[in-house]
């Protein structure tokens, strides 16, 4: 009977030794893996999120630069005094945003190189008619570099 409860012993010693001895680094290393893998995939979302920003940002600008192109040869296809006419800048501005259903250009205006608005086609008309913007930021803009594009001026929208 003792050699029966000697070898069982044995065999429960055996267990735990190989459960441990197995199982346990086993499990450890696994609990490494995952930090490891999470890492990893972490990284590989960042990485794939910047990348996804940085196309988006190329698109929009070459997007843009096209709707500034086909603003440009418009523009030069019409003499100043034939824009100066409201009605014939609304309708520039109309041709550019496909007659209503683009809308990503807000406004147009015509301003010469002193800063002073000579006609405006596009919402907001009463507000910004007969301004001058010879010191505003994107004034020195155009007048630097020949366009600017500016962002939406949210308290006009809201």
């Amino acid at each position: 009977i003792m050699k029966k409860f000697e070898s069982a012993r044995l065999r429960r010693i055996l267990a735990a030794g190989i459960f441990i001895g197995c199982i346990v680094p086993l499990a450890l290393f696994a609990c490494g893996s995952i930090g490891y893998v999470k890492a990893i995939s972490v990284k590989e979302l960042e990485t794939t999120a910047q990348r996804l920003v940085e196309h988006g940002a190329e698109d929009i600008t070459t997007y843009l630069q096209g709707k500034v192109a086909l603003l440009s040869a418009l523009i030069r296809l019409h003499p100043i005094e034939h824009l100066r006419d409201s009605k014939n800048l609304t309708a520039l501005f109309e041709v550019v945003n496909d007659n209503g259903l683009d809308g990503d250009i807000v406004a147009l205006e015509l301003i010469d190189t002193g800063g002073d608005q000579l006609a405006h086609a596009g919402p907001n008309h009463g507000e910004d008619s007969g301004g001058n913007y010879k010191n505003t930021e994107w004034f020195k803009q155009v007048l630097a570099r020949g366009v600017a594009v500016s962002d939406v001026d949210r308290k006009s929208v809201v």
